[in-house]
């Protein structure tokens, strides 16, 4: 856990898009989506973000 801490844990907007601060962990959210992406053969062109729990994922809806 020690490492994280070198990591802003709230990253805020599109995890595609790097913040100007080098403390962020948006790499690791990338990781984590890429994981159930490949289990689940996702298309080449999918996006996704990760939520603070269950409400705010019930919540959210992505408008294109």
């Amino acid at each position: 856990m020690a490492a994280l801490l070198a990591h802003l844990l709230n990253n805020v907007g599109d995890p595609d898009a790097d913040p100007t601060h080098p403390n962020h962990s948006k790499d690791l959210e990338r990781e984590v989506l890429a994981f159930p992406a490949g289990l689940f053969r996702a298309p080449e062109r999918w996006w996704g973000y990760i939520t603070n729990g269950g409400s705010e994922s019930n919540l959210y809806e992505r408008h294109c």
